[in-house]
């Protein structure tokens, strides 16, 4: 339902007839539709009627002034109101946060079948300030997290360390009757976003978040008969600092879903599989 505010201003109802102009219509109608704010000011003998904003438009102005002298009637156009937007609007500029809630299949990209894709899980901000500077305007937003990401080892394929460095290894399938391997990763998060809303909690997010991968470490498993064999592999030599892309649709305050995106390889040059990731899931908040 559409709402509307007729300001019905009629000045023989509200005056006297003999102070009534005779270039303004006796009867006069506007209509605005959605007003924000409507203000009915009286001073001595004249009336002042006010509307501020309509609709989407925060800066709409109506006024009209009536008084019992003939020299003081005044009507003012609809106009534009120049001032700084969104002033006299309350809301609260910054606010403390924990949101972002994730879980999701993780995929790995160019990892040449040695390192397959497996799932990762977080809370991109455990804790978190977000500045809103402008009224219905963007969040701006940082904070930390904590995230967890696994990768799997591929069919065919065995882990080995050759020095300092974490090595895929093609495997002997016959001689092996079960095998499965994994690279596991923890890292603290440091996300800057920017989130709008589009229509009440309805919106988006982007920005970017370093990851500061504090442990990694990584296993493989494997059989031959009735014999299980484990291989533990520690003090890898992980990148501590990779950026992440990340992007975010849905309820802001619900559910959404996100996209994460690590453009550069979990490991430094030489010092193990390269390979990037992509993840694709929902997220509780953002």
């Amino acid at each position: 339902m559409r709402a509307l505010v007729f300001v019905s201003l009629i000045f023989a109802g509200c005056l006297a007839a003999g102070a009534v102009n005779d270039s303004i219509p006796a009867d006069t109608v506007v209509c605005i539709e959605k007003p924000h704010n409507v203000k009915v000011i009286k001073n001595g003998t004249s009336v002042e009627v006010k509307v501020e904003g309509r609709g989407n438009d925060e800066r709409f102005n109506y006024s009209y002034v009536m008084a019992d002298d003939k020299s003081d009637y005044e009507l003012k156009d609809l106009s534009y109101d120049m001032k700084i937007p969104f002033v006299n609007r309350p809301w609260k500029k910054t606010k403390c946060v924990s949101s972002d809630f994730y879980a999701g299949p993780l995929f790995v990209l160019e990892g040449g079948g040695a390192i397959k894709d497996s799932w990762q899980f977080g809370i991109g901000r455990l804790l978190g300030v977000d500045y809103t500077p402008w009224y219905k305007g963007p969040s701006f937003g940082v904070g930390f997290g904590i995230a967890y990401r696994q990768m799997s080892v591929g069919a065919g394929w065995s882990l080995d360390k050759q020095g300092d460095k974490l090595v895929t290894v093609p495997i002997d399938a016959e001689n092996i009757d079960e095998h499965h391997g994994r690279i596991r990763s923890w890292s603290v998060q440091v996300p800057f976003v920017i989130t709008q809303k589009i229509y009440r909690s309805l919106g988006f997010s982007l920005g970017v978040v370093m990851d500061l991968n504090f442990y990694t470490k990584a296993f493989y498993n494997y059989c031959i008969g009735d014999t299980r064999y484990s291989i533990d592999f520690k003090g890898l030599h992980q990148r501590m600092l990779t950026p992440e892309l990340y992007a975010a649709v849905g309820s802001v305050d619900n559910i959404g879903v996100y996209v994460r995106y690590v453009p550069v390889s979990m490991f430094k040059a030489q010092y193990g599989p390269s390979f990037k990731t992509l993840s694709i899931g929902v997220t509780m908040g953002f």
